[in-house]
């Protein structure tokens, strides 16, 4: 039986090797045996196996996955998983419910506002933002503002000026007074403490004058002049106020 066909030669599309073939084939190969055979490769992303053929002209990079990964939340009491592209520059580190604003009531319990923060802070604020800002009350014993915050344990009832005031102590409590210019050329002094006020004498041989200084203020109460040695011996009142 003679040979209907003779034996040809054509090179491979991808390598340029040499592909035999018979004439009668209805089918050519384009590839030899080498280029056809499957080969491997790690997915770019998990590792997981990659077949393909090398005449591809697009080799993929990742498996099934498409390399697409997943982590958990890194917030510890929650439990949802984190989808991430390989390519991505920067991966969340919380999922998208913990990357949402989170809520709690203050702790001030006069206050019925929510406290917002984010999961990942490190301490979360006690107070909501209008009780974070410094408070104001009028001081007890004069016309000015005393700045607190309303965690302190103990707010002031007086304002630091007037504290200052109830502080003085000797000549400072005459000094400012209508008591002071007395002092000028006298022979003596003396500024008890009565409490809610000093209780001062300014003397001379021939006078002295006395009043009640205010704890808080120079205001002076029952102000009285005095002259001594008069006619019958008694002191002889000047004014008064």
């Amino acid at each position: 039986m003679s040979k209907n066909y003779t034996w040809e030669e054509t090179r491979c599309a991808h390598c340029q090797a040499t592909i035999p073939y018979r004439s009668d084939w209805s089918k050519i190969p384009h590839y030899c045996k080498s280029c056809q055979e499957t080969q491997y490769k790690n997915c770019l992303a998990c590792g997981g196996m990659i077949e393909y053929k090398r005449y591809w002209s697009h080799i993929p990079v990742y498996c099934s996955c498409k390399g697409w990964k997943t982590i958990s939340c890194a917030n510890r009491s929650c439990y949802n998983q984190i989808r991430y592209h390989y390519e991505w520059n920067k991966i969340p580190e919380y999922c998208e419910d913990c990357r949402k604003p989170q809520y709690k009531a203050c702790t001030n319990p006069s206050c019925s506002s929510q406290v917002r923060y984010m999961i990942w802070w490190d301490r979360a604020p006690d107070y909501c933002d209008n009780c974070r800002k410094p408070q104001y009350k009028s001081c007890t014993k004069c016309t000015n503002q005393i700045k607190y915050m309303v965690w302190w344990d103990h707010v002031p009832e007086i304002c630091l000026s007037c504290r200052q005031m109830a502080q003085r102590r000797d000549l400072d409590v005459i000094r400012g007074t209508i008591l002071e210019p007395y002092l000028e050329g006298c022979d003596g002094y003396k500024v008890t403490y009565k409490g809610t006020h000093w209780h001062v004498n300014i003397w001379t041989s021939g006078a002295h004058v006395s009043g009640d200084v205010d704890k808080f203020s120079t205001e002076v109460a029952g102000f009285h002049r005095w002259l001594h040695s008069t006619k019958d011996g008694r002191d002889l009142p000047l004014d008064s106020k």
